[in-house]
């Protein structure tokens, strides 16, 4: 690792270190940046743990204001209790802003819940890759992700279907009666993130008033990797605008 490139990753993890607050039971980034009226909120995606994705990325970048959110315990950001205590903290900071200002970001799991939370509170949205039908995902997950611990995601949704909570995007979107907000969709060419992507785009496209832009890359990875950094800082400050 290059020395300059050591040391902005030492700075990062200080400004992790000095700005990590905690709510209830929920930790979470805030950084400011005051030569910005836009909020860009983050929610890491599976299997990340303590981490806050992506922030090597966009800390140096002054792209927004950036809230960033985790899910230590893989389950779609306590889906079961409509995510409770991580929309307390998202109201808290969306209140200092104007609405059309505010973005929430996500890929695959976390993808799935920034639309989920994105509807809700009125946020355009940037997804990548979300979870839309369950039987679908469960369908091509283990064609797409064949020993991969990716599988592992395939198990918490089953958790949470089990549990009587989920319901698919498509139709969560269909029967919701709320202003249905600006979303942009980013999918590869794994039939896994194809078909569920296709599923979103159909529902979006009986709602009235919904809009979307969509990415259709012919990358076989999954989510947000499928971008460079040069290209994720590109695509969030295209969205932003």
């Amino acid at each position: 690792m290059q020395l300059i490139e050591k040391c902005k990753l030492n700075s990062i993890e200080n400004i992790v270190k000095s700005n990590t607050e905690t709510y209830k039971s929920k930790k979470y980034l805030f950084i400011e940046n005051k030569s910005s009226d836009r909020l860009l909120i983050i929610l890491s995606p599976h299997n990340q743990g303590d981490n806050f994705s992506w922030k090597k990325y966009l800390i140096y970048n002054e792209v927004a204001n950036l809230l960033y959110l985790n899910n230590p315990d893989d389950n779609y950001y306590d889906y079961c209790d409509n995510h409770k205590e991580y929309v307390e903290i998202i109201r808290h900071y969306i209140s200092k802003f104007y609405r059309k200002d505010c973005f929430i970001m996500g890929s695959s799991m976390s993808g799935t819940v920034a639309i989920r939370i994105g509807i809700e509170l009125d946020l355009n949205v940037i997804s990548f890759a979300p979870q839309v039908s369950f039987n679908e995902t469960v369908e091509f997950a283990t064609v797409s992700f064949p020993n991969n611990p990716k599988v592992k995601l395939i198990g918490d949704i089953r958790k949470i279907k089990e549990s009587g909570c989920w319901v698919d995007l498509d139709k969560y979107i269909s029967s919701n009666q709320k202003h249905i907000p600006p979303i942009y969709l980013s999918f590869n060419h794994l039939r896994f993130d194809t078909r569920n992507a296709y599923n979103l785009i159909n529902s979006l496209m009986k709602v009235a008033n919904g809009k979307m832009i969509v990415n259709h890359s012919e990358s076989s990875s999954h989510g947000f990797s499928i971008f460079s950094k040069e290209d994720a800082i590109s695509l969030v400050n295209i969205c932003l605008l």
